[in-house]
């Protein structure tokens, strides 16, 4: 086979290099966020590509236990976990490192594929009625000689959020939009997040 040269008027391009195709699938933070920690148990995760990302014994997961009030790890077990996973729940961590109990709620919520409820779903708090024992009876706080003849006070039900609990509500939806915001411009392996979806 004989290979001509180009004519003249096509002189070749440098350091040109073809398309890559980009085959990662589109999701939303929000659907990424549950595929790590609903989909992958990625808190629950001992392997991220055969290469160990925590201790798995179950003293040390007991001690951490003790110490940040999150669980890690398994107990009886090792599971592999994507690192896109792992990269979701890096990304919580370092984005809650302050208030553990919100990274926790994080978690909860993605785990049980319930966003956490907008600032208008929030109910201010007010008094629904008596307390009720199984039988529909009114529940009744007793002196304290225990006689069941001189009820001191009715126990009442309460429905609704604190001012201050809405506050921090309002304070925890802030930077968990946030987060969805920096999931958009960060670069995964297997997703392209596009948008917040929430």
């Amino acid at each position: 086979m004989i290979t001509l040269p180009l004519p003249s008027r096509y002189p070749p391009v440098k350091g040109f290099h073809p398309p890559v195709n980009d085959f990662r699938r589109e999701t939303t933070a929000w659907k990424a966020l549950v595929w790590a920690y609903a989909d992958e148990h990625v808190r629950a995760a001992t392997h991220c590509g055969g290469e160990p990302v925590q201790y798995c014994s179950n003293g040390l997961r007991m001690m951490r236990v003790g110490e940040t009030g999150i669980g890690r790890g398994s107990i009886n077990g090792l599971l592999d976990v994507h690192e896109d996973a792992v990269q979701i729940d890096g990304l919580v961590a370092r984005w809650f490192d302050q208030w553990p109990a919100w990274r926790n709620m994080v978690a909860v919520y993605a785990e049980r594929k319930s966003p956490p409820p907008r600032l208008e779903q929030l109910r201010p708090l007010r008094v629904v009625g008596p307390a009720r024992d199984d039988r529909g009876k009114p529940l009744f706080m007793w002196d304290t000689f225990g006689r069941r003849d001189n009820p001191i006070a009715c126990v009442v039900r309460f429905e609704g959020c604190t001012p201050q609990q809405v506050k921090a509500h309002a304070d925890f939806l802030a930077l968990f939009e946030a987060m969805m915001d920096r999931m958009v411009e960060m670069t995964f392996k297997k997703w392209k997040v596009v948008s917040r979806g929430y």
